[in-house]
């Protein structure tokens, strides 16, 4: 057992290294983007809007599966983080205030839009629209944990711990929705033109949101961490 942690930690310590010494200013501002996306606020944000959607769409049966993953998932996450009670990586840019095993980012990311990536591939879509779902949620979700990385806010085994995490309440997120759609009819009836209006306008405020967080966002500058020649508080704002 011991020797299987040093592996761990001692993998954690290159990777935590390797992105440390690649750490650039652009890299720096395109990663806070990215990890943005599964901050709570946005998530929040972002499940409100679906929670519309799905019921002006009459998908209203996918609303309970998505908010129970969604809630089993930050709260199993948080009790993990207080039984292991690891710190954050000696390199982190950014100050946070919980602990680091496993990443609350990685845990959502892997529930929210993998159960997006499941309605919509569930939809009646062509194969090739289906592809792409699947291909550019899943870079979405791997480009979340890949900015924790980057960030130096986690460490390789708190990204992987918080994937498994959220895919477990991600298939139980998809298993209730399965159960919940085999006892209702599926309406082959597509929504009124006035609804995609709606969900057009629904989209288009929550991207509006979502950049004026991001434009906003003042995250607090870990002291402890030596930054790059080109990295500063002032020209991260």
């Amino acid at each position: 057992m011991n020797y299987f942690l040093s592996i761990i930690i001692a993998l954690d310590t290159r990777v935590e290294n390797f992105f440390y010494a690649f750490r650039d200013l652009e890299w720096v501002k395109f990663f806070t983007w990215v990890t943005l996306l599964a901050k709570w606020q946005m998530i929040t944000s972002l499940t409100l809007t679906v929670i519309l959607i799905f019921w002006f769409w009459k998908k209203k049966s996918y609303i309970i599966p998505l908010s129970v993953a969604l809630a089993g998932s930050g709260l199993f996450n948080l009790i993990a983080k207080l039984a292991f009670h690891r710190a954050r990586p000696e390199t982190a840019l950014y100050a946070e205030s919980s602990f680091s095993f496993p990443s609350g980012h990685s845990t959502i990311a892997v529930v929210f839009f993998g159960f997006i990536i499941y309605v919509l591939m569930r939809g009646r879509l062509k194969l090739k629209h289906k592809i792409s779902i699947l291909f550019f949620g899943a870079v979405l979700i791997l480009l979340v944990g890949l900015s924790r990385l980057y960030l130096g806010v986690h460490f390789l085994s708190d990204v992987l711990g918080g994937y498994i995490l959220g895919l477990f309440w991600l298939v139980a997120g998809i298993v209730i929705a399965e159960r919940l759609n085999s006892k209702n009819k599926i309406s082959l009836q597509g929504p009124s033109r006035e609804v995609k209006i709606l969900s057009a306008f629904l989209i288009f405020i929550q991207i509006a949101f979502y950049a004026g967080f991001v434009l906003n966002y003042d995250p607090p500058i870990n002291k402890t961490t030596k930054l790059p020649e080109d990295i500063s508080k002032k020209n991260l704002e």
